[in-house]
């Protein structure tokens, strides 16, 4: 364990980004080194990752360090990164299985429906936007509604 090995994970993963070794491994560098955990998503943010964007493993390895961050996480910056994402691939399963994954976990509900019906608004054929749509409803607290009953009944 050292800031050499882990900058080596890195040269690693832009070689072969599929070695699921080398994420483990940086992860461990982090862990161990107590490296910003911050910084690292500001990497997973890059451009480097938005290249990666289909790669299970820069998914996986995104979730670890949500995790470790916790209610520490900027989640306004990955709500961001994703609509990125949806901007240039709007049904990319990668990031609306992680979309999902975050607004569950961390109950990040609140501007949910309002952001998938603006999806709708833009496509009304994207069926990605409709499922996560339906998520939304099915999964969101009851204390969230307020006066979404409408919507609700909807489904």
């Amino acid at each position: 364990m050292s800031p050499r090995a882990f900058a080596l994970t890195t040269k690693v993963i832009q070689m072969s980004n599929g070695n699921y070794c080398a994420w483990f491994y940086r992860r461990k560098c982090l862990s161990e080194l107590k490296m910003s955990l911050e910084e690292e998503m500001e990497w997973l943010r890059s451009n480097f990752a938005l290249d990666l964007q289909k790669n299970y493993q820069i998914w996986h390895h995104r979730r670890c360090i949500v995790e470790l961050l916790g209610a520490d996480n900027d989640f306004e910056a990955e709500m961001d990164f994703l609509a990125q994402i949806f901007a240039e691939e709007s049904k990319n399963y990668h990031a609306w299985s992680y979309r999902i994954w975050l607004v569950e976990r961390f109950t990040l509900y609140e501007g949910e429906l309002e952001y998938a019906e603006s999806l709708l608004d833009d496509d009304v054929c994207n069926n990605s936007a409709w499922s996560y749509r339906f998520f939304i409803l099915t999964k969101m607290p009851d204390s969230l509604y307020g006066t979404l009953e409408h919507a609700r009944s909807e489904v």
